[in-house]
């Protein structure tokens, strides 16, 4: 089968949870006979060295790095004003225009059987997807669970945390009804524990 896998950083090296699960995820597909076509977003230049590219090659057709553009205050409160009550705002961070044209390019030239989307950030480009493409999203937690976790949390005051209690009491009611209705989209949603996917 061919399968595109989208990502918000590069598995290799695999240095992190969310690397170490893509690269062994790539490994496994490769050695069952799978054409995979990678799309990663990069923050830096840096992430995409010749050593990089080699490992990945090795289990990879193709592969194609995404710049992800720095969320600075002037973007940040744009995107607030404009997606105020939007439940999609708690992407923004990840909407790329670049990503949305390499990512229809990939889908017209090449027939795509299964789609797998990795974490929350990335669930957003699924509209993309024709229907006779299998979709999974691949999103290790529950966000609307960790914004609840954050949002009842008890720290002690200081200016910080009450911005950051604004923020969740903002984004926990959009993240949960984001989750309601994007999931219903995918054939498959994977997560780590019986609580996420509860």
């Amino acid at each position: 089968m061919k399968i595109l896998i989208l990502t918000t950083q590069p598995p290799f090296p695999p240095i992190n949870g969310v690397r170490i699960k893509i690269y062994h995820l790539l490994r496994g597909l490769h050695e069952r006979g799978h054409e995979i076509y990678l799309v990663s977003f990069v923050k830096n230049p840096s992430e995409c060295t010749s050593s990089v590219i080699s490992e990945l090659n090795k289990y990879c057709k193709g592969m194609i790095f995404c710049p992800l553009r720095d969320n600075d205050l002037k973007r940040l409160v744009k995107n607030i004003v404009k997606n105020f009550g939007k439940k999609e705002i708690i992407l923004f961070r990840f909407n790329s225009e670049y990503l949305t044209n390499t990512l229809l390019h990939i889908l017209k030239s090449e027939y795509i059987d299964i789609a797998h989307f990795d974490l929350i950030s990335l669930t957003q480009y699924v509209k993309y997807v024709s229907r006779s493409t299998s979709s999974v999203a691949s999103i290790n937690d529950s966000y609307s669970l960790l914004l609840r976790e954050m949002l009842f949390s008890k720290p002690f005051p200081t200016m910080k945390s009450l911005l950051e209690k604004a923020y969740y009491t903002i984004t926990f009611p959009l993240g949960t009804m984001y989750e309601r209705s994007f999931y219903e989209r995918f054939q498959k949603v994977h997560v780590v524990s019986e609580v996420d996917g509860e």
